[in-house]
This record gives C-alpha cells, sequence and structure tokens, in this order.
C-alpha cells in the first residue's frame, strides 16, 4: 500500500520537478513597461548553440572555474533572426533583430519559435533570463556573464512573448497609448 501512495505523490510532483519555471501573469501594460523593445516580426531562423561567442555575444567568465572557462560551451540558447514587421515600443537599428533565449524550459526558455511564424516579442537587452532562482538548472550548468550586441536582446517563457494575435495587439496599443498619455498628462 506503501508503495501505491509513493507512486501516487510521484505522478504528481514530476512535472513540478521537469518544470521548475515559475512565471506570475503578466499584463500587457507590465510587460510593455518591462521591455526594452515589443514588436511584431516573422520568424527568419531559429539556431541553438552552446558556443556565445558564435552568437556574436561577448562574455564574460569571471568567477567560473578553469574547466567551465575551457570548454568555452555552456547552457544552450536559441538565437532567433526576426524580421521587425511593426514596433510598439523602442527602438530598432535593423529590420532584423536577433532574440536570445534559453534552450531548457526549466531555465524558462521560449520554445515556440518556427520559422516563417508571425510573433509578438517582449524582449530586454540585460543578459537575466537564466537568473531565476536556485531550484534552476543555472545553479549547477556554468555560466557566464553575457553581453549582447546592440540589436540582439533577450525573451522568454515569463514575458508576454506568443504566437502573433489581434487581440494581443490591441492590447498592446492601448498600453503604449495609456503610457503616452500619463507623461503628457505628467508635463
Amino acid at each position: 500500500m506503501k508503495k501505491y501512495y509513493f507512486l501516487l505523490i510521484l505522478l504528481f510532483t514530476s512535472p513540478l520537478l521537469l518544470y521548475p519555471c515559475r512565471c506570475r501573469e503578466v499584463s500587457a501594460m507590465e510587460g510593455v513597461k518591462n521591455s526594452d523593445i515589443v514588436f511584431k516580426g516573422r520568424i527568419l531562423s531559429v539556431v541553438r548553440t552552446s558556443k556565445y561567442e558564435d552568437a556574436g555575444l561577448k562574455v564574460d567568465t569571471t568567477g567560473l572555474d578553469d574547466m567551465a572557462k575551457q570548454m568555452k560551451s555552456y547552457a544552450p540558447l536559441y538565437v532567433v533572426l526576426v524580421k521587425a514587421e511593426r514596433v510598439y515600443k523602442g527602438k530598432n537599428v535593423s529590420d532584423t533583430i536577433k532574440i536570445l533565449t534559453p534552450v531548457a524550459s526549466m531555465t524558462c526558455g521560449y520554445r515556440y519559435f518556427e520559422e516563417g511564424d508571425d510573433c509578438i516579442i517582449y524582449a530586454t537587452s540585460e543578459h537575466v533570463p537564466f537568473l531565476l532562482g536556485a531550484n534552476s538548472l543555472t545553479s549547477v550548468i556554468p555560466m557566464p556573464r553575457v553581453y549582447p550586441e546592440q540589436g540582439m536582446y533577450w525573451t522568454n517563457h515569463c514575458t508576454r512573448t506568443q504566437q502573433w494575435n489581434r487581440e494581443e495587439e490591441e492590447e498592446i496599443i492601448l498600453s503604449v497609448m495609456e503610457t503616452i498619455k500619463k507623461r503628457v498628462c505628467q508635463n
């Protein structure tokens, strides 16, 4: 009988162990506020890599042990090339933008980019997508500090990044208009 209780507990808790990414729900207004850039774009390519320098990232290995520094291979990430079609917030320096996101769902990577898809992407220029708490895989995988080039941004599962849909686009436009209205009223 104890064996069955153990199996039941394991059955109900194993998804929690396999997917420790925890996100709180974010409104469109919060998503826009917390992002450096919010835009609609078409996915041109999705490349998986563990060689950060090859992706155009500046890597700071200060604090890593010698073995990790010699590997020059870290937790994998997707490098997604996106043709920006409409920018709602932020400035893009080119019509194509590189988006970076962790591969592993346990590090909250956004895994739903497919070539040819239209997406709405909320992204930041900061390299914080891996710093998600001690319960994530990042506590055991060597992680350097990573600095993207200009025009490269991070996104993850906890942003509102998603497949394009009219309702989300309308919420973004209303959020941006509300933000502009607040700024005008303050001046």
